[in-house]
């Protein structure tokens, strides 16, 4: 699932979440962020966040069931 609401034509606000994994390649993955954006131009855009990812796998004896979270910047161009 991802949401892009224009608060105006320069600030927007982005979601995002999905789900996968179900035993197939891992067995749960879950992932969410929210970001605050700002057009500079027509091209340009810049956004923060924060993002969670969590992790359920495990292979052979091998497991990783870890939840890796924090804040981040992104700078995108836009063709």
């Amino acid at each position: 699932m991802a949401l892009h609401y224009d608060i105006n034509d320069r600030w927007f606000v982005d979601v995002m979440a999905d789900v996968g994994g179900f035993g197939i390649a891992s067995d749960l993955t879950l992932q969410g962020m929210a970001t605050v954006g700002y057009n500079w131009t027509d091209t340009i855009s810049s956004s923060f966040g924060y993002r969670a990812l969590y992790t359920d796998y495990s292979d052979d004896g091998f497991r990783y069931d870890a939840t890796q979270h924090g804040l981040f910047t992104r700078l995108s161009f836009h063709f």
